[in-house]
């Protein structure tokens, strides 16, 4: 491990794995003022965005004891994989922070830990030569790669900072489907069942704070009455169900 860097007036001590600069999770919630919690969630909902031995690395905890255990003093029992972040793994993750300070927390730990990574020392002006296309290749990639998952990160931001509950109409307009459509394949995927007029969680997903039901009034023109109308709303973490289900069908939102 290597010397002390000092990111938002708190100490990081540098870690290299295989070659790469990385930072955990107790890293980016340290300097971010963020629970490990939310990063290991914000992690686990993107995970199939990010690249393996490219954006993160997963080490054993028995490796990292024997290694980087150093760097973290307390690793929870229930913990059996660390996910460790490189350079881009940490800006995919950190497209979620919105705020003003997370700016100036990444623009710290961008310039001041991952930007002072050791460099391989050429002997050669050839070894030299494919050290400088390497790391421009790099860059291409990570930009290219930025942008290209960048209007889905900010959806499913927008999703995490939504307050109340939508309507499954609501929902469905996200990605180009209308409500039927949507209530189909959540009903095929083994989400939801009708029952009646209503569509309801099976009861192996009930207690999970997906849905609520919400009972309104409103006019029957047909029989000139107000009658009572059950609908199932979907809570923010319920959206965030449905859009892993969706993007498992290779069902995106059309964000733009």
């Amino acid at each position: 491990m290597g010397g002390l860097i000092i990111v938002n007036n708190k100490q990081l001590e540098t870690k290299e794995y295989k070659g790469r600069r990385v930072v955990t999770s107790w890293d980016i919630a340290k300097v971010h003022g963020r629970e490990v919690k939310k990063i290991n969630q914000q992690f686990e909902r993107n995970k199939d965005k990010l690249v393996k031995e490219k954006d993160y690395f997963l080490m054993s905890r028995e490796e990292f004891s024997g290694s980087l255990k150093v760097t973290q003093k307390f690793i929870p029992n229930n913990v059996k994989e660390i996910p460790l972040f490189t350079e881009s793994g940490y800006l995919m993750l950190n497209k979620t922070f919105n705020d003003d300070l997370s700016w100036e927390i990444q623009r710290q730990l961008i310039d001041n830990y991952f930007k002072t990574k050791a460099l391989k020392v050429p002997t050669t002006m050839k070894e030299a030569l494919q050290i400088a296309i390497d790391l421009e290749n790099e860059n291409r990639e990570l930009h290219a790669k930025i942008k290209h998952d960048e209007p889905k990160l900010d959806y499913l931001s927008d999703v995490l900072e939504s307050e109340g509950t939508l309507l499954a109409t609501q929902i469905a307009a996200d990605y180009g489907l209308s409500a039927i459509d949507l209530n189909r394949k959540l009903h095929e995927e083994g989400l939801i069942r009708r029952v009646g007029s209503q569509w309801v969680l099976y009861k192996k997903h009930m207690n999970k704070d997906y849905a609520d039901s919400e009972t309104t009034l409103y006019f029957d023109r047909k029989t000139g009455e107000e009658k009572l109308k059950v609908e199932t709303k979907w809570t923010e973490k319920g959206r965030l169900k449905i859009h892993e289900i969706l993007a498992g069908l290779g069902i995106e939102a059309k964000v733009v």
